[in-house]
């Protein structure tokens, strides 16, 4: 199992809450319990340096001063694709790229280190996962299970 699919076996874990038998949650909760460490170890891996989120925290100011106001004067922004975008009308945009041109120039190496950072994290989530699972025989899970519910837990079935 890769790094990156143990976030996504932690969160389907939850769905497991409601079947029954001592072993069977016994091994969910153990392996969930390590899955949760290894999942924190793996966000802090990721969390950028102190230098980078003052850079980011100017961007993100940066970014609110010089948007459109909605009605309450709110930035107004975009959302598209998963990605949010400030709506910058054309009259802010020169003041806008200077003042940030200025700022990514000022943290010019914490951006270089974050990206870095970004592409050997990504490398590590595509390494295997050195977990060790407790497993269950086929017999200590309950009847009741679904198909959804055992993909979840094929990972803790001893073969």
């Amino acid at each position: 199992m890769k790094r990156f699919e143990l976030f996504t076996l932690l969160d389907s874990l939850n769905k497991l809450d409601n079947l029954t038998g001592v072993k069977f949650n016994y091994v969910i909760d153990k392996n969930r319990t390590q899955i949760e460490k290894e999942v924190e170890d793996m966000r802090k891996l990721n969390e950028p340096s102190a230098e980078f989120q003052a850079y980011d925290k100017v961007r993100l100011q940066l970014l609110q001063k010089y948007s459109e106001k909605n009605e309450k004067g709110e930035p107004k922004f975009t959302q598209a694709n998963g990605m949010v975008r400030f709506d910058i009308p054309d009259s802010n945009m020169k003041k806008f790229q200077a003042e940030l041109d200025k700022a990514t120039k000022e943290a010019e190496k914490a951006i270089a280190e974050r990206d870095k950072q970004v592409f050997e994290y990504d490398k590590f989530l595509q390494e295997e996962s050195k977990l060790v699972f407790e497993t269950l025989t086929i017999e200590e899970i309950d009847n009741q299970i679904n198909g959804e519910q055992y993909k979840i837990i094929k990972h803790f079935v001893a073969d």
